[in-house]
């Protein structure tokens, strides 16, 4: 039976984390470790992990500095010693047949990686889908945002490839470099994976203003993609994948951002929709009402904010 890594980030979690690690503890795989990355916490989630760490053996909590949560994965993945590694963030859960779903998935397909999608995603029909790297990474990317938790991956993906250390929005700088080294991966669309959206996290609400690195991931994972594939066609149509998500999610922060980081940002926000909008603008495979909801956001974003704000309130 395969070992798993399942590496769990923990920062001020002491709400949330207890009810992550049960989660672990009731598995019905049980040839699991469970690492516990906690990134400098000032609450009681060290407390927390240290119970757990002495009344179960095959839990262990490492400590250090609040870097980030590019770091304390790259910590975890130097820390595992299993065959498998599995993403948990601290505040998150799965459901008990999560990992053995995975695993038996990952060896029935003798594929490189095997993932699930967000309890609540529309897309949870229990449909499998089976492709190579180039396939599945535009398929990652139509039903989620290409994170790296819920996903199973066989740990010597990792030998080569750390998460970038001192960036936000790290999943979407290494998702296509990974996807694009394995041969083989196997998606579930089963809504296992519990994902919780808070403010306060290893990332804070700065993710929610860091714009600069959002960019910048988006034309590294083009770049990479170039690098790694000679296919134009494939490229292409990342590229509209990645920044359609990019828009969409600068959209959907644009109400959660503070009134005061929202100063800050409002320029960038225009000038980056500016700059890319006409590549929706002119594909008709995009909706009407979302090329109408990018071209208001470039032209008048704190008009858009202010309705958003109204509508559905501050986050």
């Amino acid at each position: 039976m395969c070992k798993v890594s399942v590496i769990v980030t923990v920062y001020n979690t002491e709400k949330y984390v207890e009810e992550c690690i049960i989660s672990l503890m009731n598995q019905t795989y049980k040839n699991i470790e469970v690492i516990l990355i906690d990134g400098g916490s000032t609450d009681k989630t060290p407390e927390i992990c240290h119970k757990y760490e002495k009344e179960y053996e095959n839990i262990r909590v490492v400590h250090k500095e609040n870097e980030g949560v590019s770091a304390a994965r790259n910590r975890g993945i130097e820390e595992a010693t299993g065959d498998y590694i599995l993403f948990v963030d601290g505040d998150d859960w799965i459901e008990n047949n999560t990992i053995e779903a995975l695993v038996w998935l990952e060896e029935e397909n003798e594929s490189d990686i095997a993932f699930i999608i967000k309890a609540g995603n529309e897309h949870s029909t229990g449909e499998v889908l089976i492709g190579d790297g180039k396939k599945m990474i535009l398929h990652i990317l139509e039903i989620s945002a290409g994170e790296v938790w819920g996903k199973l991956f066989k740990k010597q993906i990792f030998e080569d490839v750390k998460f970038p250390e001192g960036k936000l929005h790290e999943d979407l700088y290494v998702m296509p470099t990974i996807f694009l080294k394995c041969k083989k991966i196997v998606a579930y669309h089963k809504g296992l994976y519990h994902y919780r959206i808070r403010d306060d996290g290893l990332m804070g609400t700065e993710i929610k203003g860091n714009l600069k690195d959002l960019y910048e991931c988006w034309l590294d994972g083009i770049r990479k993609c170039r690098l790694l594939s000679s296919d134009k066609k494939f490229v292409k149509d990342l590229q509209k994948r990645y920044l359609y998500d990019v828009l969409w999610y600068f959209y959907n922060i644009v109400c959660l951002m503070s009134d005061e980081k929202f100063k800050e940002s409002v320029v960038n926000i225009s000038l980056f929709y500016k700059k890319t909008i006409y590549i929706y603008l002119i594909n008709s495979a995009v909706k009407i009402s979302d090329r109408i909801r990018f071209l208001l956001i470039s032209i008048c974003p704190m008009t858009v904010r202010n309705f958003n704000i109204l509508r559905y309130g501050r986050g």
